[in-house]
């Protein structure tokens, strides 16, 4: 992971992301968040290390999500910033820089649970009556937890960004350094079958299916052009998202119901 923090030219940029440059904006205005760094800052000149422990938890609370130890989306959202920057530098900069590192392609996939929905309603088969809203919470926290451990079993720990976006819970994000298009797609299709035997594995271990037939990854892909913006990025990928959740909600389609072509 690349740790940044965003300076002040990040923050008054045009390629930072909306919701992050909004997030910001609220706590620069929230009495409690001003309230706690002036508290933070007290706390720092009588206890200089119990200060520097809440600051490390605070750290991780906010870099890491708890249920599937990715990085958070305000990690992705930092980390997605600095690619498009570095695409997006001056001419007169790429020239003072590595050409090899700006040559390298960037690729971002974001990848969609397919109707987690129904797997925390307990359903057996996809638009029956299941057991209720959240009554099978567990399951649908299970299939999060193997979605991610097919992408962290599927990519480079040291060099990717792997995140769990807007803490939602049914998308997971991606960023494949030194990657492009082509390479990333075989990836996906490694995270695919990964989880695929991990679904497997967890159905063999239990009486009734945790989770069911119609559970599965939609995927969008899209490498960073030069030039982009962070909003012209996920505006691609969102698209082939889409694109690809229809395919496989008309696939959900033929297997719930065989006559459907």
């Amino acid at each position: 992971m690349n740790e940044s923090i965003l300076s002040e030219n990040d923050i008054s940029g045009s390629r930072i992301s909306e919701s992050v440059e909004k997030r910001l904006s609220e706590a620069r205005s929230d009495r409690g968040f001003l309230d706690a760094v002036k508290k933070h800052e007290l706390l720092q000149e009588q206890d200089p290390k119990r200060a520097a422990e809440l600051a490390a938890l605070y750290f991780l609370l906010s870099s890491k999500d708890l249920l599937t130890n990715l990085k958070s989306g305000i990690i992705f959202e930092e980390d997605l910033v600095n690619e498009v920057n570095r695409y997006a530098a001056p001419s007169e900069k790429k020239r003072f820089t590595d050409r090899l590192t700006f040559q390298e392609p960037v690729t971002v996939v974001i990848i969609d649970l397919d109707n987690l929905h129904s797997v925390n309603n307990g359903e057996k088969t996809l638009g029956e009556e299941g057991l209720g809203e959240n009554a099978a919470h567990a399951n649908g926290d299970t299939y999060i937890i193997k979605a991610a451990e097919a992408i962290m079993q599927s990519i480079r720990e040291d060099r990717d960004t792997a995140a769990r976006l807007h803490g939602k819970g049914d998308e997971l994000g991606i960023i494949l350094r030194n990657t492009n298009t082509a390479k990333a797609e075989k990836i996906v299709q490694r995270i695919l079958i990964q989880f695929e035997l991990l679904r497997q594995d967890v159905n063999k271990a239990s009486i009734v299916d945790i989770l069911p037939d119609y559970t599965g990854l939609s995927f969008g892909i899209t490498q960073i052009r030069d030039g982009d913006t962070v909003e012209a990025v996920m505006k691609r990928v969102d698209q082939e998202l889409f694109l690809n959740k229809k395919n496989n909600r008309k696939r959900n389609e033929r297997i719930n119901n065989p006559d459907v072509r």
